[in-house]
């Protein structure tokens, strides 16, 4: 593990594989850099690159300074780039492509861009989230309960029927979901087009 300091001050906590040209994963909601698929995809691309794999900030192993806000997430990513000699290219799953999206718009130095699954939503009848999915979440968090805002998440955003949803702490990654769960806010609205 390797660490670079943000402009704020938040400690971001990243794996190294590979070499080549330099590209960043930046995973989605619930996600961390030893979640399995990501650090999959980050060996099979160290064949051919330098992949930075990083835990976003307040997840895995790496700090945040508060308040949250979109551009310390895009700080993040600048000091990540500059980690990785001052340009690279950017992959995104998910909410992290949404955040790829929008680290692209802000930054120069981003060489090529690559998402996947970005959550946007283009059809005014979507289902997902529901109405009052943010409001709720953020009762979730502010009281503490981890497992609560991750359910939520997975029922009311993502659409897993409620018998899964149920079953889920069961499973061996629950730990590692619930683990990250207070940081759903911050992916709550990246993807809006108008953000």
């Amino acid at each position: 593990m390797e660490t670079v300091i943000s402009k704020d001050g938040s400690r971001i906590a990243y794996d190294r594989y590979g070499a080549g040209p330099p590209v960043i994963l930046i995973g989605g909601a619930l996600g961390y850099r030893k979640f399995n698929k990501v650090e999959e995809l980050a060996k099979l691309l160290a064949e051919r690159c330098t992949v930075i794999n990083y835990d976003r900030r307040g997840r895995g192993d790496s700090t945040e300074v508060k308040p949250f806000a979109l551009e310390r997430e895009i700080e993040d990513i600048q000091a990540l780039i500059e980690a990785a000699g001052g340009s690279a290219s950017l992959w995104g799953w998910s909410s992290g492509g949404a955040l790829a999206l929008r680290a692209a718009g802000a930054l120069v130095r981003v060489e090529r861009l690559a998402v996947y699954e970005v959550p946007f939503m283009v059809t005014p009848q979507a289902k997902r989230p529901t109405p009052d999915y943010g409001e709720r979440l953020d009762e979730f968090v502010a009281a503490g309960d981890r497992s609560g805002a991750a359910k939520h998440f997975l029922r009311n955003s993502m659409g897993i029927p409620a018998p899964f949803v149920a079953l889920m702490p069961l499973l061996p990654m629950w730990k590692g979901l619930k683990a990250t769960a207070h940081t759903l806010p911050y992916d709550n609205g990246l993807d809006e087009l108008g953000a």
